[in-house]
């Protein structure tokens, strides 16, 4: 990563630390580059060198994030205080061409084991659900899932497929049941995926889908519904 003022002619600082916190924990701040007074400053770290710094092997799921240690006027502005936001979470994010902050993920590989059971729901567009919700997922192979929406007569599952390398998710166009729960008419529902974020995160536990729901040839959307592992 390479460190620059964003305005080249103002005051400077005496000088930055570059920090780094593993999974978010505060408490832990690691000084990877002390210092720094000079700029552009280009800054390197490896992985055995934050394995070596945490005391212990990175592992899937875990993140790193970098930021800077300010010291100006006799004062130190710290990147990630354990108590309080720190200045890199206030409105000078706001600022263009100002990244005080960056995060670094380990590569996370698609667990279908986590996709299956109980999700509570998070968000629901199309607002047949609310917040809080429970519906259980059940795995049918290594890439897909299926779940049934509960406001569906003689539901038939909606099935997602995975994609493993990218995480990506996708409901193709399908018929969920005969009819809505709340329709007089039997007429047919449908759903499929449109847009994004149409992903798992397998890390946090969670699925966003963007889903077009549908009846009688008209479709409505997409709605945003996303859940998370109870």
């Amino acid at each position: 990563m390479v460190l620059n003022p964003v305005y080249p002619n103002e005051a400077r600082p005496e000088k930055v630390d570059v920090v780094i916190i593993k999974n978010g924990i505060k408490s832990s701040v690691k000084v990877v580059q002390a210092g720094i007074t000079t700029y552009p400053a280009t800054v390197s770290f490896t992985g055995p060198q934050l394995a070596t710094l945490f005391g212990a092997p990175t592992a899937t799921c875990d993140f790193f994030e970098v930021g800077v240690d300010i010291y100006s006027n006799g004062l130190k502005y710290e990147a990630f205080p354990v108590v309080g936001a720190g200045y890199g979470s206030t409105g000078v994010l706001n600022q263009p061409n100002y990244t005080p902050q960056v995060t670094y993920n380990t590569k996370v590989e698609y667990d279908p084991n986590i996709y299956q059971g109980n999700f509570v729901v998070v968000t629901d567009g199309w607002q047949d659900t609310k917040a809080g919700d429970v519906i259980a997922f059940t795995r049918i192979d290594a890439t897909h899932f299926s779940f049934i929406y509960p406001t569906v007569v003689n539901p038939i599952p909606i099935i997602v497929a995975v994609d493993p390398a990218t995480l990506a998710t996708t409901i193709v166009k399908q018929t969920i049941g005969t009819a809505w729960t709340y329709d007089n008419s039997p007429i047919p529902p449908t759903a499929r995926t449109s847009g994004t974020p149409n992903s798992v995160a397998p890390c946090a536990k969670t699925i966003a889908l963007k889903i077009v729901w549908g009846e009688a040839g008209t479709e409505y959307g997409p709605y945003e519904f996303t859940l998370k592992k109870q």
